[in-house]
């Protein structure tokens, strides 16, 4: 449904690890909870990301926009268009309810987020405690690993 050309998730890998190597930060960003995907499939792409060791990354829900070829597949029944945001489920999923699929979602990004301390310990001083302190305000920092 996306068409993304995207075949070696090894060579992904890889290229993290050589940008990390000459100090470029790395972000990903996920779409999750098309309805052909399982539960299980969504858990193990969370799995990955954690294992490729992204600086940070997104993990958002499917949402079809108006006029785009999600829309025509999944758009149908979606009556409030101020419902559309990445944090929310606007698709019925076969296997997980709205909410807890709303849930996980918001997991992946506060457990992936909150791990680059024990995950890159010197990235996350360079990149993360640096901003809070310049902003002199711990508040932002722990908003910043709710949501990327």
């Amino acid at each position: 449904v996306i068409h993304k050309p995207l075949k070696d998730l090894d060579e992904v890998k890889k290229l993290v690890r050589y940008c990390h190597k000459i100090g470029v930060d790395t972000h990903a960003f996920f779409v999750m909870g098309f309805p052909e995907e399982s539960v299980e499939s969504m858990k193990k792409t969370f799995k990955w990301a954690m294992d490729a060791n992204f600086t940070s990354a997104t993990f958002n829900i499917v949402q079809p926009l108006p006029g785009s070829e999600l829309w025509k597949k999944y758009g149908k029944g979606i009556k409030d268009l101020k419902r559309i945001n990445l944090r929310y489920s606007t698709i019925s999923h076969p296997e997980i309810s709205r909410d807890k699929l709303e849930k996980m979602i918001d997991e992946f990004n506060t457990k992936f987020n909150s791990s680059a301390w024990y995950r890159n310990p010197k990235m996350f001083i360079l990149k993360y405690m640096r901003v809070a302190l310049k902003r002199h305000n711990l508040k932002f920092l722990k908003r910043m690993f709710k949501r990327q």
